[in-house]
């Protein structure tokens, strides 16, 4: 099936299996596919209206003749009505994107990976093209409290959530609408977030379905497939420094890098084997198979601290940074819509260090490595190690991950905490939150007001959903004028649950 009802909706999608085997021929008139309401003009925006309300409320919706309009909802002319695939394909007629004669014959490559924290199930995912709909159902007893929070990723889908208690079961649907639109783009990034309370045992994922933007079906990676952790260009090896060369490519590209089969590259990339792949951990770990420091297959070691601080003054940004342990590789991430002219250059602290950086769709990467060598490490002591140079405007630094080297491990670092300053809700360039970063937001949602500052989103997202919207307006105005607002959530916090950006 394309499309997984919510358990309230069962009877009437099994009524609904009886009727088309019972009544509805296989076979009708090309000229009445796509005429939901039977007035012999096809693919309406009432057609459309109808096939969304069936989505919602069943059979109900069909109200003419059940019959002739279940018939006329086999879009795509594959036997089968009544599907989710069938709706985004007529979505795609009325909107001029797509020819009524030719259904989409492409199938959708697709993968999901979800990192679980003591609270929340954070839900990654991986498409070589667009997605129009999205079911996700998690194995789920006793959750106390939950909440689905979804990343900017898929922000512009419609997002419905069931839990039944009885099974055990959470259901996440998220899906393009006639006016809302919404897709989930081609790319490797996280989805949805699933904050929870549990007597028992955390969700787990346990089914993903999805249809294409289009209504093109979706293959997810299954069970048969052959992994090679460390085998990231596909040629047979593992572990050599091409494939090291091509996942930093990713880090900083993205994964369109991986042509030659990238549902199996992005697999083989998780060489540190934590579930998530396309990682500075797994980077690294490559990077010390390949100088002999560690085996495949040896096990990471936990979490460490460390500090972090990126200062701008007069076109210069200097970063450094203290750990408790010496580092391998490291990640940063600025926000720079306007750099213009700049370099890029480490310090003496570090002078055996490879630097690459990539600037593009306003974010400037820069990725530290340490494939130049054998005990080639980013000291731990407090040091200066970057210089970033700018004639355009400052970058605002994002986030920072690094992996430590250790002799048998190479350990993960949140640096997330330390590149923190700003008060959320402070949004309009000036001390303290009151009525003018209020107005600011309006503004910047409703009308041609600038963005928040410094960040455009960090800063006046209070409710740290990763989007700023109506309820981050109502929140600060019931934080500043009411008795009991909620409080702006930190910094901090908006880091780790946004880090996507």
């Amino acid at each position: 099936m394309t499309f997984i009802a919510p358990r309230n909706r069962i009877a009437g999608i099994i009524c609904a299996a009886v009727i088309i085997l019972l009544f509805v021929s296989p076979a009708i008139n090309a000229q009445d596919r796509g005429d939901l309401n039977l007035n012999g003009v096809p693919y309406e925006i009432a057609d459309a209206l109808i096939y969304e309300a069936f989505f919602n409320i069943g059979l109900t919706a069909f109200t003419i003749n059940i019959e002739a309009q279940i018939a006329t909802t086999d879009i795509n002319m594959d036997g089968i009505p009544l599907t989710y695939a069938d709706y985004l394909f007529m979505l795609r007629i009325i909107g001029g994107e797509a020819d009524p004669d030719y259904p989409p014959i492409d199938t959708v490559k697709a993968l999901t990976f979800t990192e679980l924290t003591d609270s929340s199930l954070i839900v990654y995912g991986w498409f070589d093209d667009e997605i129009g709909m999205l079911t996700l159902e998690f194995t789920a007893q006793d959750l106390t409290s939950y909440d689905v929070h979804v990343m900017p990723a898929a922000e512009d889908m419609e997002l419905e959530v069931v839990y039944s208690e009885l099974l055990g079961q959470l259901s996440v649907f998220l899906r393009s609408t006639l006016f809302g639109g919404g897709s989930i783009p081609a790319d490797f990034l996280p989805i949805m977030e699933l904050l929870f309370e549990s007597n028992k045992a955390a969700p787990e994922l346990n089914t993903a379905l999805a249809n294409g933007y289009g209504g093109e079906a979706v293959s997810f990676a299954t069970d048969e497939m052959i992994i090679e952790l460390g085998d990231i260009n596909d040629n047979g090896i593992e572990y050599e420094i091409a494939d090291a060369v091509l996942l930093s490519h990713a880090l900083g590209s993205g994964v369109s890098v991986f042509t030659q089969n990238p549902q199996l590259q992005i697999l083989n990339s998780d060489c540190d084997q934590d579930g998530i792949p396309v990682a500075v951990g797994d980077f690294e770990y490559v990077i010390l198979v390949i100088l002999g420091e560690i085996y495949p297959g040896d096990p990471v070691g936990s979490t460490f601290a460390g500090e972090i601080a990126s200062v701008e003054t007069d076109g210069l940004i200097t970063l450094t940074t203290g750990f408790e342990n010496p580092v391998g590789s490291m990640m940063l991430k600025y926000y720079a819509p306007n750099l213009g002219n700049y370099t890029v250059n480490t310090t003496v602290a570090i002078p055996d260090i490879n630097l690459s950086f990539w600037y593009s769709d306003d974010t400037l990467k820069i990725l530290l490595d340490n494939m130049s060598g054998p005990g080639v490490r980013i000291p731990s002591a407090l040091s200066n190690i970057v210089t970033i140079t700018y004639d355009g405007d400052a970058p605002l630094f994002l986030s920072a991950t690094a992996d430590a080297a250790g002799a048998t491990s190479a350990e993960p670092v949140d640096l997330f905490a330390s590149s923190c300053g700003d008060e959320l809700g402070d949004c309009d360039g000036t001390p303290g939150t009151n009525l003018a970063d209020i107005l600011h937001i309006i503004g910047s949602v409703y009308g041609d007001g600038p963005d928040p500052i410094p960040h455009p989103v960090r800063s006046a997202d209070v409710n740290c959903d990763c989007a700023v919207n109506l309820t981050d307006i109502l929140n600060l105005i019931n934080y500043i004028y009411g008795t009991e607002g909620p409080t702006p959530c930190s910094c901090s916090e908006w880091l780790t649950q946004c880090s996507q950006w």
